[in-house]
């Protein structure tokens, strides 16, 4: 990492305290609280109720937001305000989603968009449709999702509310990245900038730098990514947004973690977790609770990161989120396998290829049929390993993720008919995968097929050489093995 990307990381401290608005905050509280309970219309109390609400929302006081915002639809209904309470249902709505408050979420949503669309209010109806893609998305219905963020793009376009388009374009980015479409996620994230930049939209230009970030992080692209979190952190901190804060303190602990510093990760990693757990966010917890597991596990820590990953999947459970779901589910099922309990993480796997596919998010998908493969193979099922390998590898190959689709054709290798078979499939893909740790994870397997002893020396120098830069458990697991069986002559 450069010295110009190290120091920028270190001056992404979290906001102060007293960076928040603390002082117009109180005075919005004083002009609100005069007369809220007054009966007949008072859309004026109305107005500052919705500032007090999103200023609770930006200063991190989520649950205290959430209250006012109930009140807020509260007294529209009471009074007949049909109109405002089209906007205060959705800002409800988006905010127990943050929560991990799931159940009736497209109930809400769709009253809001029914008012929206009876009074021609075209904003609140391309409101309306952003915020039902964003339940379909949560709950796992992807094209279902990506659907409504494209009305909302036409709408907007075609009543000439081009600024309300921003908001959709940003979130269908992140279903064209899950769906493994990187370079329309690329070049949809790069629109929302330009039309943000043109509108002097700050806070959504660092949104979609951080969406960026992530496909660019996807690819492996880790020094594109850290540029996008690092103008993601900067801008949040500047502004005292702490949930978007959070979210780029977790994406800079990744980029560390993957480049082989996985104390300062561990640090962003914590960041995050007290953040998150501030705002009450639970996808944010669930997320730095993954990371945290990650983290222990390499260092050995088993049973503290199976625990944090039963967390993950208690959490998601409750917030209904499919991709959380799934990928807690694949995370546990895999730390399960490696402590021996087989018919445990069979069972999460199934459900984590069965949640995957339903909600259509491709790297799920391949991830969860390549662990599948691994737990089968271990259970005697070699045909269903087999499948499993052969279905991931090609899911993988779909979204471009060459490591993942490698280990699909090292686990299809594994379970071939017969040691001939297997080696044969193996040594074909030397020349196709270039790089250390593809080398080190062909090499290792090479190794463990055929017992030679250069195949051993090769895997040893390659998952060495790792070890100073992108190490993970697996690889400090290889270079355990490959040490011991030094002179043994066989795996």
């Amino acid at each position: 990492m450069s010295g110009a990307t190290d120091r920028a990381a270190r001056q992404a401290a979290p906001p102060a305290a007293d960076h928040f608005p603390k002082v117009a905050l109180r005075r919005l509280w004083l002009t609100a609280a005069a007369g809220d309970d007054a009966p007949g219309p008072r859309y004026f109390a109305f107005a500052i109720q919705q500032h007090r609400a999103d200023m609770l929302e930006k200063s991190g006081e989520w649950e205290a937001s959430e209250a006012v915002c109930a009140k807020c639809v509260e007294w529209c209904r009471r009074s007949g305000q049909r109109s405002q309470l089209s906007e205060a249902i959705l800002r409800l709505s988006r905010l127990r989603q943050y929560r991990g408050k799931g159940e009736g979420q497209l109930a809400m949503v769709s009253e809001a968009l029914a008012i929206a669309q009876s009074l021609n209010d075209e904003g609140s109806v391309i409101r309306g449709h952003v915020n039902l893609g964003q339940v379909h998305f949560f709950e796992g219905r992807l094209e279902a999702a990506a659907a409504s963020y494209q009305t909302a793009i036409e709408l907007a376009e075609r009543c000439g509310r081009e600024r309300l388009s921003i908001s959709a374009l940003g979130n269908l980015a992140q279903v064209q990245m899950l769906q493994g479409d990187y370079e329309r996620a690329i070049a949809t994230n790069q629109r929302v900038i330009a039309l943000s930049q043109k509108y002097g939209d700050d806070e959504h230009t660092a949104t979609a730098q951080c969406n960026l970030g992530n496909v660019y992080f996807y690819q492996s692209r880790y020094d594109l990514a850290m540029e996008c979190y690092q103008y993601q952190a900067a801008q949040f901190r500047r502004s005292g947004n702490i949930h978007g804060y959070s979210v780029a303190a977790g994406n800079i602990g990744n980029i560390h973690y993957l480049t082989g510093d996985p104390g300062r990760a561990m640090e962003r990693y914590r960041e995050k977790l007290r953040l998150s757990e501030r705002l009450g966010f639970s996808t944010g917890i669930a997320q730095a609770l993954g990371n945290i597991a990650n983290v222990l596990q390499d260092a050995g820590d088993l049973d503290g990161a199976i625990e944090c990953d039963r967390r993950v999947c208690a959490i998601a459970d409750q917030s209904g989120e499919a991709e959380l779901r799934a990928s807690g589910r694949i995370d546990l099922g895999t730390l399960l396998s490696y402590k021996g309990d087989l018919p445990g993480a069979r069972e999460l796997l199934d459900q984590a290829v069965e949640i995957s596919r339903a909600a259509g998010v491709a790297y799920d998908v391949a991830m969860s049929l390549v662990k599948r493969s691994e737990v089968r193979l271990r259970q005697g099922d070699q045909a269903g390993a087999r499948q499993d390998a052969l279905d991931g590898r090609a899911a993988a190959e779909r979204i471009g993720d060459e490591e993942l689709a490698l280990e699909g054709a090292l686990a299809a290798a594994k379970a071939a008919g017969d040691h001939g078979q297997r080696v044969a499939e193996i040594e074909p893909l030397a020349g196709r995968y270039s790089g250390d740790l593809f080398q080190s994870m062909i090499f290792y397997e090479l190794y463990r097929q055929t017992g030679m002893e250069g195949h051993r020396l090769r895997a040893l120098e390659l998952c060495r050489r790792l070890e100073h830069g992108q190490s993970t458990h697996l690889n400090r697991q290889r270079l355990a093995d490959l040490e011991r069986a030094a002179g043994a002559g066989q795996p």
